[in-house]
């Protein structure tokens, strides 16, 4: 009989079954970069490649706004005088950069885009990369994938996840006292002192030993239990950690907050992935796509501040940088089409960019390619330059070339997914 959190008894910091991966976890020989901690940033909706990344001007083909395509830090940009903050990043920052272009999401719709974007998969029930990583590399650490925005996608690692979320997680772990309160409250919370909760931790652990004594001494309930146990001693060594998160830690809209939020949170050793959003930003331009322009102006003054303060502050290894050991990933699921519609705006489009920096990446490359009708083309894994025998650059092996770039083996998790050579140089 398979053990149900409902038999332990038991809650917390996600007593779920990171378990299942334990057969298959190890790193093998391909991976053969040193681990870096990862920065994922989400920009949900979809963006306009066109606006930056993937700039198209001059063609009937594609409708583009006011601009420029020039070439910035090494890397071709669309450029206008009012978009500043675009052209302050890749001039700072360009040599570092790496811009994708040309990866298949095989969908338009949101939930089934972003799944694979993070997963590398089609299913929402598979770890995305955020959580791989940090399983992977980090899984002692007190929250190893902190989540710092709604979308992310843990599966059956969910117990090394720690999300503010909405429902404020993080801050109900660190002070009993900020929990849900009672419907009824017209009887004090119980918060019990040291002695009590000690007391309490050692009963529940040792419910849980009665539980492998009976039915879990093997198997799948084996790695139910162990994993359970350790998410006890996460959920209390978190608790350490509150000066990673300042005076406020509640769920937050604003990425510049985040950032901050992050760069401590990995710094103080309290996390080794950190998932980071701009929630509820309209980037759905379905309407009024020129918005597109101001959107993108304020997430590229977010990444040159992440940039300026993983470049300012130190690393763990003597002599390093934060930006030596953090791989960046900006990602968003998808991107708009060509042509605008009736309504001034740009609908959904299947292929999408991506900008990577830090951790040791080569930078001032542009790797991947799209057609004059923003279609994906084949290119070269190796070299990421388009070839007429190349490959489709599919979201699986951006995922998988991800993994690779902060010392994962991808193998276990994407199995048929070839990683994508060109983004590690």
């Amino acid at each position: 009989m398979a053990l149900s959190r409902r038999n332990l008894m038991m809650g917390g910091l996600g007593a779920m079954t990171a378990g299942l991966f334990s057969a298959s976890r190890t790193v093998s020989a391909e991976a053969t970069r040193p681990p870096k901690n990862l920065i994922l940033v989400l920009v949900y909706g979809g963006w306009d490649v066109t606006y930056l990344f993937d700039p198209k001007p001059g063609l009937a083909s594609v409708d583009v706004a006011p601009g420029t395509r020039e070439t910035v830090g090494g890397i071709p940009i669309f450029t206008h005088a009012s978009r500043p903050n675009a052209r302050a990043f890749f001039e700072a920052y360009g040599q570092n950069a790496t811009v994708v272009n040309g990866i298949q999401v095989q969908s338009i719709n949101h939930p089934d885009c972003t799944k694979r974007i993070l997963t590398g998969t089609a299913s929402e029930t598979n770890p995305d990369v955020g959580a791989i990583a940090a399983y992977e590399l980090a899984a002692d650490l007190p929250a190893p994938y902190l989540v710092l925005g709604p979308t992310a996608y843990t599966g059956p690692l969910a117990s090394i996840a720690a999300r503010t979320g909405t429902l404020t997680q993080v801050k109900g772990l660190m002070d009993p006292a900020l929990a849900l309160p009672r419907a009824d409250s017209s009887y004090p919370r119980f918060t019990p002192d040291a002695t009590e909760a000690s007391l309490i931790t050692d009963f529940v652990k040792a419910r849980a030993e009665r539980e492998r004594a009976t039915r879990g001494a093997a198997g799948y309930n084996a790695r139910r239990i162990d994993d359970f146990v350790r998410s006890i001693d996460r959920g209390e060594s978190l608790k350490g950690f509150a000066g990673a998160f300042g005076n406020d830690f509640s769920f937050t809209l604003d990425l510049r907050v985040q950032i901050d939020i992050a760069l401590r949170a990995i710094q103080d050793g309290l996390s080794q992935s950190v998932h980071l959003e701009a929630t509820f930003a309209p980037w759905d331009t379905h309407t009024s796509n020129d918005l597109q322009a101001v959107l993108f102006e304020d997430l590229m003054s977010a990444l040159k501040l992440l940039a300026d303060e993983l470049t300012a502050r130190p690393g763990k290894q003597a002599g390093s940088k934060m930006i030596d050991e953090t791989v960046v990933a900006v990602v968003s699921e998808m991107s708009r089409t060509p042509k605008l519609n009736e309504a001034m705006g740009k609908d959904h489009w299947p292929v999408t960019s991506a900008l990577f920096f830090g951790g040791g990446l080569p930078g001032g490359r542009v790797l991947g390619a799209t057609g004059d009708d923003l279609e994906a083309l084949p290119v070269d894994f190796a070299s990421g330059a388009p070839a007429g025998d190349g490959t489709i650059l599919q979201y699986s092996n951006l995922v998988s070339s991800l993994l690779g770039a902060v010392g994962v083996d991808a193998t276990s998790y994407l199995p048929n997914a070839e990683p994508f050579h060109a983004l590690l140089g």
